[in-house]
């Protein structure tokens, strides 16, 4: 099947508000965050949640998938992908796409593919905001998280995994790495960026192979960073299933989308996916095609949702502490000290001695005298009537 040419989005509505919900811990000396790519949940600096609020804030309906099945296929209108693996999309996973795209009129993908990390950006920020006054141990921390960070280079795909034809879908140019962010941006989208502030980098730039596809922005040497195409509609006047790749997410991903300078780009990807409300699913994983998977173990969940390991830990915390309440004291128990509450005479006793306290001699020996009686009454008897000599 050939690819009719389209044309990028008409118009920008500057509603940023979900970028704020990113913010780079510049001046906290942070020195662990979350790097997991792809994802819309948590806070990683390579997530895709500020993306995913953008949209919602445009009035889209917004969900993470994790499977390629008929029920996800009925809701999509607009599927938006970060490839898990560098390189072009699976053989298996581009041909659910397509069949996806020809069920239905105005079905959108958005193709982001895997070419680095926004770490390093991440650092660089947070060394850029310490305070002059910021402790020398802080910074010294800082500037080696950025030494280990991986910039916005990688390999090919791993050994063994199955591409897509690229004649059918994309591919890369020849070229592979630069000299740094990209100092020229061209094509629609380019108009009115200023490249050096919005820095891009670029490792593997695409490639436009047919006259279907369409460069949107370019960069150094005409090197292709974002461009799209459209199947054939074979009705007319309908909307065309269409199909955007971008070279990296160098301007989607939660960290890269703090300059404010890229911030204009983050709005055209929006804006292609539609001005009128439209069910987007950001499919997530690896896995993603294959019969459903039985109900998930806590651990496996707790992986999937590192912030539910936090949670995890406290109650077992929790748990421990509570058991350790209730546990069973080891060891020989000591003799409780006797309290004389089984002699009846000590009630007496105590009772005597309490009102000799209180100046009651008199009545203590009365009660003494009674108890006595009442407890050896025949000794008392026999003394009362003792004859005399």
């Amino acid at each position: 099947m050939t690819r009719s040419k389209r044309t990028g989005p008409n118009g920008l509505v500057f509603r940023i508000l979900a970028l704020g919900l990113l913010s780079v811990g510049s001046g906290c000396g942070e020195t662990r965050i979350d790097t997991t790519y792809g994802r819309i949940a948590g806070r990683s600096v390579n997530g895709t949640g500020v993306f995913a609020s953008l949209l919602r804030d445009q009035g889209h309906e917004v969900r993470a998938a994790r499977r390629l099945n008929e029920e996800l296929g009925a809701w999509a209108e607009t599927i938006v992908r970060f490839l898990p693996e560098p390189g072009i999309v699976g053989q298996e996973e581009a041909d659910w796409y397509f069949d996806w795209q020809m069920g239905g009129y105005g079905r959108r993908l958005i193709l982001v593919c895997r070419d680095g990390s926004a770490e390093a950006e991440y650092w660089q920020s947070a060394l850029k905001g310490l305070p002059e006054d910021a402790p020398e141990h802080q910074r010294d921390r800082i500037e080696e998280k950025l030494t280990r960070a991986p910039d916005w280079e990688s390999e090919g795909p791993p050994p063994g995994f199955q591409t897509a034809d690229p004649d059918y879908w994309f591919r890369f140019d020849e070229q592979i790495g630069g000299a740094g962010p990209n100092g020229n941006l061209g094509g629609p989208w380019g108009e009115g960026i200023d490249p050096k502030a919005a820095a891009l980098p670029l490792n593997r730039a695409l490639e436009v192979s047919s006259p279907a596809e369409t460069a949107l922005l370019t960069g150094d040497d005409d090197r292709v960073i974002v461009m799209d195409w459209s199947w054939d509609d074979p009705i007319e006047d309908g909307d065309p299933s269409a199909v955007l790749v971008v070279a990296n997410g160098s301007f989607l991903l939660n960290a890269a989308i703090v300059p404010h300078a890229r911030r204009p780009l983050t709005m055209k990807v929006a804006d292609w996916v539609g001005s009128s409300p439209r069910n987007v699913a950001f499919v997530e994983g690896s896995f993603l095609l294959g019969a459903d998977s039985s109900m998930p173990t806590p651990w496996r969940v707790i992986r999937q949702v590192p912030e539910l390991g936090m949670v995890a830990v406290h109650f077992m915390m929790l748990a421990l502490i509570a058991a350790l309440a209730h546990a069973v004291i080891l060891g020989r128990p000591r003799a409780a000290p006797a309290s004389g509450a089984d002699r009846p005479r000590m009630h007496a006793e105590a009772l005597g001695n309490l009102l000799s306290r209180i100046g009651s001699e008199r009545a203590a020996r009365s009660l003494l005298t009674t108890y006595r009686r009442w407890r050896r009454p025949q000794a008392h008897d026999d003394h009362g009537h003792q004859d005399g000599p």
